[in-house]
């Protein structure tokens, strides 16, 4: 299992996107199993999402399409 700190670093990056599915799946699990990554996870969200109202963005926030912004343990 990753370590909490391997976990928000990916989210926080753009590197998940660039990691092998294997990876991503554990990053998910490790989601679903760890509430103060998941509640850190949803804070990055909403930090996207309120910077994207703010520059008027069509999007509320690009990276939405990472596993750890869209992944079912973040709700």
């Amino acid at each position: 299992m990753l370590s909490c700190s391997e976990v928000t670093r990916l989210c926080a990056s753009e590197e998940l996107r660039r990691v092998p599915l294997i990876r991503r799946l554990a990053v998910r699990f490790h989601l679903l199993m760890c509430t103060h990554c998941r509640r850190y996870a949803r804070e990055l969200r909403l930090i996207g999402a309120v910077a994207g109202i703010v520059r008027g963005a069509s999007t509320p926030c690009a990276s939405d399409a990472s596993p750890c912004a869209r992944s079912g343990g973040c709700n």
